[in-house]
């Protein structure tokens, strides 16, 4: 633990210094690998790490609280051996928690900003924060091309929330839950097809962006099986690490790992319509 009055701050990359002199404090972050955007964030935080392996998870909060520090610094090291497994190593050398005045749950490159209540509620550990450390995997280090759908939100929300409902044996609660949501929310006047989901912004967005298209990966999975389905992501992942994905890249990893046509499924499902004029599953 560290416990400064003094300002420092959070970014995205490795830590390079960390020091107090002469009444201020002085980092400096590198942050070597491709980049969509720089975020900085600034407070009088108190510092927490645990090395795991070759990378330091961190939480950076507020208030001095050692208990809630150590308890997601030790989920952090959890999840993160779960997901090197699933689809890679890790892209980065850290991973924090770094706790925000505003409620917010934003995930950017190696750390999450949430809000000083929302990572106090206990679910949080196993919902939320999963998801946001995924996203490292899945927006992050894979780039999402937003004129041709977001994806990620999507399949973030299926291999980390759906996942972990569905490893304590509640996966087809969770399966109902998010169809109930999407019959509540969508009619003909308010659905669209996933190639036009580009984020969330109100109930409607998200019960097709996060929803639907996390149900449609549950087709697929059911389609392929489980163990090419990893394989598939696997493949999607080495074959975009930090660069776009797009949903044609996904199904081209798919088909190449399973040595199908996939075609039909990506039509129905990804596009689900054409334009006037339009060929049968041109180009995404």
């Amino acid at each position: 633990m560290r416990v400064s009055k003094i300002w420092s701050s959070v970014s995205q990359g490795a830590r390079k210094q960390n020091e107090d002199r002469d009444g201020k404090h002085y980092d400096q972050w590198s942050a070597p690998t491709p980049t969509e955007e720089i975020y900085v964030i600034g407070a009088e935080f108190t510092q927490y790490e645990l090395p795991i392996g070759n990378v330091t998870a961190m939480a950076y909060l507020r208030t001095p609280d050692d208990a809630m520090a150590n308890k997601y610094l030790t989920t952090t090291a959890q999840y993160m051996e779960m997901y090197r497994q699933m689809l890679g190593p890790y892209p980065y050398t850290k991973f924090a928690l770094v706790e925000n005045f505003w409620e917010t749950g934003y995930g950017m490159p190696s750390f999450t900003l949430l809000g000083s209540q929302i990572i106090r509620f206990p679910f949080i550990l196993h919902s939320s924060y999963p998801h946001e450390l995924l996203h490292n995997w899945w927006g992050n280090s894979v780039y999402i091309d937003f004129d041709t759908g977001n994806w990620a939100e999507g399949l973030t929300a299926y291999m980390a929330d759906h996942l972990v409902a569905e490893q304590r044996g509640t996966g087809a609660e969770y399966r109902r839950s998010t169809l109930q949501r999407y019959t509540s929310y969508v009619d003909a006047s308010t659905d669209f097809p996933l190639r036009d989901f580009v984020g969330r912004t109100d109930g409607p967005t998200e019960a097709v962006g996060y929803g639907k298209t996390s149900m449609v990966f549950d087709m697929l999975r059911e389609q392929v099986g489980d163990e090419n389905f990893v394989r598939s992501f696997q493949r999607f992942y080495r074959n975009n690490k930090y660069a776009v994905g797009t949903w044609d890249d996904i199904r081209t990893a798919f088909e190449d790992t399973t040595d199908k046509d996939l075609k039909p499924f990506f039509e129905q499902w990804y596009r689900e319509f054409l334009e006037p004029g339009e060929a049968p599953y041109a180009q995404i």
